[in-house]
């Protein structure tokens, strides 16, 4: 059966967003280009961002020292965009953009993809894994938890979505291995479950490399594999402190 890919969902869960008081602030000043002229402007500064059609050689000196100007031409991201619909995946369409999109100024800002992302697709976690299997993350809250279902496939992400499991009775829904069997048996693969806290994950969705602290989260058992396989734990020591 297909989970489907709910861009949504997934961003909610591996890119979570701490309230602030605060506006955000961003270093860059992206820029869409025609030819000579900037015709729309992303920044949080707002003399900037409402204006349009714009020379280049005007703007430029306009740029705070503290900022970083990231110009693109419109015909090149549209080529882009056209290019990645090669894929079926929207993760895969936007690797794919920011792997082809060049910029006319500037540099445009090196993607970091999520840590646990980067350790399922890359380097040795990629080689020892099944070619096919599913991460199943269970943030608990009481007022509001969260799920989310990654699915992959020799070594990509394949699908992702939080899962319905509402085929499963009440109690059952609140027994992790029950879960995970009924998953397994939905999407007829392996099924690693992961149960936490929210405040702990979103620490380290904010670090680009947390596996020191979720080895010391794991030991404190303040996480919750299902199922506990000790080749998993060795990973993720591994991962910690031979960066494998």
């Amino acid at each position: 059966m297909k989970l489907g890919q709910d861009w949504l969902a997934f961003q909610k869960t591996m890119h979570p967003k701490k309230k602030s008081r605060m506006p955000a602030v961003s270093p860059y000043v992206v820029v869409a280009q025609v030819k000579d002229h900037a015709v729309k402007i992303l920044s949080d500064i707002e003399t900037l961002s409402t204006e349009g059609h714009t020379r280049m050689s005007d703007l430029i000196p306009r740029i705070p020292v503290n900022k970083k100007l990231v110009a693109i031409e419109t015909q090149a991201l549209r080529a882009a965009v056209l290019k990645s619909l090669d894929h079926s995946n929207i993760y895969h369409q936007l690797e794919s953009i920011r792997g082809t999109l060049p910029a006319t100024y500037g540099e445009i800002p090196a993607f970091q993809p999520h840590f646990l992302v980067q350790a399922l697709t890359e380097g040795f976690w990629s080689k020892v894994l099944p070619s096919q299997f599913g991460i199943y993350i269970r943030l608990e809250d009481s007022h509001n938890p969260q799920s989310l279902l990654i699915l992959l496939k020799r070594g990509k992400v394949d699908q992702f979505d939080d899962p319905d499991l509402s085929s499963l009775s009440a109690e059952r829904r609140e027994v992790p291995v029950e879960v995970v069997k009924y998953l397994r048996e939905k999407y007829s693969s392996p099924i690693q479950a992961i149960y936490l806290n929210r405040k702990d994950w979103m620490e380290w969705c904010e670090n680009e490399n947390p596996w020191k602290t979720i080895t010391a989260v794991l030991r404190a058992e303040r996480i919750t594999l299902v199922p506990f396989k000790m080749s998993i734990a060795a990973l993720i020591g591994a991962k910690a402190y031979c960066h494998l």
